[in-house]
């Protein structure tokens, strides 16, 4: 019969028995579980850790193991993990490729509360691919791999970990995203690769991702004068944000039932306020195209909703003198949709669904 690994009744060693007890992977003594993480983490080397992964995947006690050989700070948790390897970027990628196929959803719990700290870090990686201009097979695959790491976090079977990521950490990521793609260093690479069209389609597909709600308030969020000067007064800037904005304006009416408009609102209404004060404080000039841009979206919920918008602003406050810009806007819009109802002869019950 086979020898069994098993724990003595003291509990503090191993013990070889012939009985049926058996013991879980979870329950192997700590100076064996070190020795075969050493084993698997110098097999692997450094750049690929699929084998690592599913180890530190097993239980928390295995990954404690994994985090010792890595050299990761005791109790730092699964954000440290994820940023042991160099680059960062592969085990991330590796980490929720192992996650998806856990069919308890331990390990994508454990990585959704990383989510944030994780992604913060990939926004970070964006900003220094430029610094490795004077290798650019090495700039060729740092971008891949941020990408790669981004791609399935964003990915929209992952809602659980974009969920997990905060509207201002998402809102470094944009920013980092839009800023690649202006950076006029990033030409091009020695294998014709584009780096600023492949940070172009990222953007889209997370935006395409992640909850549509996210994607307006940051959107709007980006274009308030507020913003650091060097985003601010940059009119190439404002014009990507603009066409992003451009982009989801246009389906609106099919994305409609899953935005939260009482918080796009409010988003609208911040801007605009912000926007008043900026240009009284600073009694300057101030880009048309923003603003246009925020007002034809505001009048496009307009027209979808009707009267119905007016259920959406209860989070804003009710100022009667002077009365709160978007309602101001809201209420103009409204008088042009009913004029223009009546000119074509409608009534009521042929006014819309949200009229």
């Amino acid at each position: 019969m086979a020898s069994k690994i098993s724990r003595t009744s003291s509990g503090s060693s191993p013990a070889v028995q012939d009985g049926s007890s058996r013991v879980g992977w979870t329950e192997l003594p700590q100076d064996l579980v070190r020795a075969i993480m050493r084993r698997v983490v110098a097999s692997e080397g450094s750049w690929r850790r699929r084998s690592t992964v599913a180890c530190a995947g097993v239980c928390r006690h295995w990954r404690t193991q994994v985090e010792e050989v890595l050299g990761v700070p005791g109790g730092s948790g699964m954000v440290a993990f994820l940023l042991s390897s160099d680059p960062p970027a592969k085990l991330v990628r590796d980490v929720v490729e192992h996650a998806m196929r856990d069919p308890e959803g331990k390990v994508m719990n454990d990585v959704a509360k990383a989510a944030d700290g994780v992604v913060m870090s990939l926004a970070d990686q964006i900003s220094k691919m430029t610094s490795s201009l004077g290798s650019m097979g090495a700039l060729e695959a740092s971008q891949e791999h941020v990408e790669s790491a981004l791609l399935q976090i964003f990915r929209f079977e992952n809602k659980q970990l974009s969920h997990a990521v905060t509207e201002a950490t998402f809102e470094l990521l944009i920013t980092k995203l839009l800023l690649g793609i202006l950076d006029e260093r990033l030409s091009h690479t020695w294998s014709g690769m584009q780096p600023q069209g492949s940070l172009n389609v990222l953007l889209l597909k997370i935006l395409d991702n992640v909850d549509r709600t996210s994607s307006f308030v940051v959107l709007i969020s980006l274009l308030r004068p507020s913003k650091q000067p060097s985003l601010a007064g940059n009119r190439k800037f404002h014009k990507l944000v603009i066409q992003c904005l451009m982009r989801y304006t246009s389906v609106i009416k099919s994305i409609i039932h899953s935005v939260d408009l009482d918080s796009v609102l409010l988003s609208i209404h911040e801007y605009l306020q912000e926007l008043a004060m900026h240009r009284i404080r600073r009694r300057a000039a101030i880009g048309n195209s923003p603003r246009q841009m925020i007002l034809t979206f505001l009048q496009e919920l307009v027209k979808l909703l009707g009267t119905a918008i007016k259920g959406h602003l209860s989070r804003i406050p009710r100022v009667t003198d002077p009365q709160t810009i978007i309602f101001v806007y809201i209420n103009h819009y409204l008088q042009t949709l009913a004029a223009s109802r009546r000119r074509l002869g409608l009534r009521p019950a042929e006014q819309g669904k949200w009229w």
